[in-house]
């Protein structure tokens, strides 16, 4: 195991800057989550991080050692790819072998670490004999991780390893990395586009946008309060709802485009006049017989233990989580409120940094 430490690091190709002066630090041992959408930097930070791209400024080190100019077998690390990377006129036993083999280590020890990862992944022994092509994809992803787990390395790198498996295996395999973690207890980074993968796997979240680092902290701490407004936008599913308003003269109310009114969190000084963006999770709105928010529904998913409720008005498109099977249709009104202490989360319309959370309770 080992820490990692990215300081001011930077990547560009010529005049394309892609990374932006990224300082990070990954303490030993931890399961670290780099999310984001596609083209934010997320994969290149990676591959940097493992000499499969060469930094531009700044500074890489494992363990208390700066790796940028070393080669990528120079680093202690192993990497699980998108796509397996598996060697197909190779056997599994070979592809899991081939690493250990260049480096000249004994036959015997070879099979005892192939046999212990075997164990660890539990794969079925007989699977060695195979070729890639003759595996399902969740088999052909365990074979990359036990090739990784073989070299024992200080650090795991994991890039999209899930995007090529169906629903139901990543699921599975989700588990499997987490338990893989919890019993290795090696240093982690995991890139992932996908925040349900985020939510649920790591220590911490790094939160990136147009290669800059937006949050970094646990997923419930990024989820209840996020810094910006793409991060409450991009962590959460079904998205946040977003609507535009203006903090009152009072600095107690916070007035939307459609003339609804939401109290602000007691005790918070608010600047009149201020433009502000209003964040609602889905969740936090219930259906009610009066409330401030009347729409028409457009769309119900009844996903069997709440549904999702699909609205719009003349301000715009809302979601809201319902518990249950819904019996709304499509063109029928609806009224919706904001649950009791619910929070609600207010963004700088300019800025688009967080100012507040609390409960949001409307007033008419």
């Amino acid at each position: 195991m080992a820490a990692i430490e990215f300081e001011k690091v930077k990547k560009a190709y010529g005049s394309d800057a892609v990374l932006h002066g990224i300082d990070l630090a990954v303490d030993k041992g931890e399961f670290l989550i780099v999310v984001g959408p596609s083209g934010c930097g997320k994969s290149t930070l990676l591959r940097m991080l493992a000499g499969l791209e060469e930094i531009s400024d700044g500074t890489i080190s494992i363990g208390g050692r700066v790796v940028n100019k070393l080669e990528p077998r120079e680093r202690d690390i192993a990497m699980v790819f998108q796509n397996y990377a598996l060697y197909p006129h190779m056997s599994v036993y070979n592809n899991m072998a081939y690493g250990l083999k260049i480096r000249r280590m004994p036959k015997a020890e070879i099979k005892a670490r192939i046999d212990k990862a075997v164990e660890i992944l539990q794969l079925d022994p007989a699977m060695l004999q195979r070729r890639p092509r003759q595996l399902s994809g969740g088999q052909r992803q365990r074979v990359a991780m036990g090739r990784a787990i073989v070299r024992e390395p200080s650090v795991f790198l994991f890039d999209e390893p899930l995007s090529n498996l169906d629903a139901k295996l990543r699921v599975q395999m989700r588990i499997e990395i987490k338990r893989l973690h919890q019993l290795l207890g090696i240093t982690t980074l995991y890139v992932t586009h996908d925040q349900v993968e985020a939510m649920t796997l790591g220590e911490r979240l790094v939160v990136m946008n147009g290669g800059h680092i937006e949050q970094v902290g646990p997923p419930s701490e990024v989820y209840d309060w996020p810094a910006t407004r793409f991060v409450a936008g991009f962590i959460g599913s079904p998205a946040m709802n977003f609507m535009a308003g203006t903090i009152d003269d009072s600095g107690e109310y916070v007035i939307l485009e459609g003339g609804e009114r939401l109290a602000l969190p007691a005790g918070a000084a608010y600047a009149a006049g201020r433009a502000v963006d209003v964040g609602i999770r889905p969740e936090h709105l219930t259906a009610v017989a009066d409330g401030p928010f009347s729409l028409s529904v457009e769309l119900v998913e009844n996903l069997g233990a709440d549904s999702l409720l699909h609205a719009y008005n003349e301000q715009g498109a809302m979601i809201c989580r319902l518990p249950g099977h819904s019996s709304l249709l499509p063109g029928q009104r609806v009224t919706l409120d904001v649950m009791r202490d619910a929070p609600i989360h207010l963004f700088d319309s300019e800025t688009q940094r967080r100012l507040h959370s609390g409960s949001g309770r409307s007033n008419g």
